[in-house]
């Protein structure tokens, strides 16, 4: 039974990279019949030999989230969804925070949908138009600051 295991860790793994939570959840569904020993065993395994990594994950999945142009909040939620820990997640970015570069992206956001369109419009259109930005920027992640 763990060849098997083995085996598909193996194939998932050769795809792209997943969280050690993410791993265990698709071996209990396609192997049902497996020990809760035996799957543990095989995950534990793979993470000893640094084949599995929750933190070589985080900084895939924050440079995918980047590219997306989604905030530092959007990802860290999305990562805590995955199994990744908040310690991981918080040392992360606490470490890498001078590379992410937080008004930049929310600028890059906002010429990227063309909300600068709307610079001609009277005041109060303007805050209007002000909150949806806002109410956007808020959606994909990022802080009022």
């Amino acid at each position: 039974m763990t060849d098997s295991l083995k085996k598909y860790v193996a194939n998932l793994i050769s795809r792209r990279e997943y969280t050690k939570q993410e791993v265990t959840k698709k071996l209990r569904q396609r192997f049902a019949e497996a020990s809760l020993e035996d799957i543990n065993g095989v995950v534990d395994r793979f993470e000893e030999l640094g084949i599995i990594s929750d933190e070589r994950f985080t900084e895939m999945y924050v440079r995918y989230g980047l590219n997306k142009n989604w905030g530092q909040s959007r990802i860290a939620r999305q990562l805590a969804q995955k199994g990744v820990s908040r310690d991981s997640i918080d040392k992360y970015f606490l470490e890498n925070s001078l590379k992410i570069d937080k008004k930049n992206l929310a600028e890059t956001v906002k010429q990227k949908y063309k909300f600068s369109a709307f610079s001609n419009l009277p005041s109060d259109e303007k805050n209007k138009v002000r909150q949806k930005i806002e109410r956007y920027l808020l959606y994909r992640g990022h802080s009022f600051s």
